[in-house]
């Protein structure tokens, strides 16, 4: 797709309205996040969640002050009964596991936030095969819970 949107002033506007109330409400201390559903309806389909939320992802680069700020990409995996084998992330495992009950979210931190670096410290880094862009870092995220035994997965994404 490489961000190729009829809407695309539509979807800036969002970013920057969003950025704009998260600097002010400090949303990093509440946790507070958007889906990508919630900029337009059509990103609900499961077949463009990654390549719609990487664009997206890429075009926050040019409002957010990267001074200052970072933007975390999650893609939250289907629930797995067996554990993943990390090896075999590459974009396309990403893109057929993706949980379409709960899209791609997006996350303002404050650069060297605690929970941000939390989050990266009890999570993976994984070399993503077919993915040509260095200037991105992913990271795997696995808990088994022990109530019903399922792995709850995501990947996340940042800018290096």
């Amino acid at each position: 797709m490489d961000g190729q949107y009829r809407n695309k002033r539509k979807i800036i506007k969002f970013l920057t309205d969003w950025y704009q109330e998260a600097i002010k409400i400090e949303s990093w201390d509440i946790v507070d996040h958007f889906h990508l559903d919630q900029i337009n309806k059509s990103f609900k389909k499961t077949e463009i969640l990654f390549d719609s939320a990487f664009d997206i992802f890429k075009m926050y680069f040019d409002i957010i002050d990267r001074s200052k700020y970072t933007i975390l990409l999650c893609f939250p995996l289907v629930e797995s009964e067996i554990e993943t084998n990390v090896a075999l992330i590459n974009c396309d495992y990403i893109r057929k596991e993706i949980n379409d009950f709960e899209p791609p979210s997006f996350y303002l931190e404050p650069i060297n936030n605690y929970n941000l670096e939390q989050t990266l410290n009890h999570s993976l880094p994984i070399n993503i095969f077919g993915f040509n862009d260095n200037c991105f870092k992913f990271y795997y995220y696995e808990k088994k819970d022990d109530i019903d035994g399922l792995y709850y997965r995501s990947v996340f994404i940042v800018k290096k």
